[in-house]
This record gives C-alpha cells, sequence and structure tokens, in this order.
C-alpha cells in the first residue's frame, strides 16, 4: 500500500512539496520532533496524544517542568548571548 501511494507522482491536489518525488519514507524525515524543547515537546503531545492513543501508537512522553516565565527567561538569555556575539 505505501508503496503504491508513494509512486503517484502526478499533482493529486493539495500536499507538501517536499515529498512529491519520494519514492520511499527515509530515516532523515523521521524523529524531527526529538530536537524539541520541552516546553514546545509538552505543547505538541497536548494536542498529539489523544491522536496518537486513538490511533494505538504510543503517545509523546515529556517532563512539563517548565512554565512560560521559564521560556521569556531562556529567550532573553538568549538574546543577550547573540548580541554579545
Amino acid at each position: 500500500m505505501l508503496n503504491k501511494g508513494l509512486s503517484n507522482t502526478t499533482d493529486i491536489g493539495l500536499s507538501d512539496p517536499k515529498c512529491l518525488h519520494q519514492k520511499a519514507i527515509t530515516k532523515q524525515n523521521t524523529h524531527r520532533w526529538d530536537d524539541l524543547s520541552e516546553p514546545q515537546l509538552a505543547h505538541l503531545a497536548n494536542i498529539a496524544n489523544p491522536v496518537l492513543e486513538m490511533l494505538g501508537y504510543d503517545t509523546l512522553e515529556f517532563d512539563s517542568k517548565g512554565d512560560i516565565n521559564d521560556a521569556r527567561r531562556r529567550y532573553e538569555l538568549e538574546m543577550i548571548m547573540k548580541a554579545k556575539l
């Protein structure tokens, strides 16, 4: 089924233009979420986990330690460090 779906390279409507000419799923396009920060992962997990669970997949695990004030402080420190370069 996957091979049949990926073999169709004709324009079939709205789609992701980066994968129009892909013949297979590659490892470079998987687990990109591993690089997300904990606050980003927590936000996405709240959205995706109910759907993942309903479809029988493992849910995203995360530590929801930080809050919005922590995120703002990290951003502020990052901007200070970049300004000094």
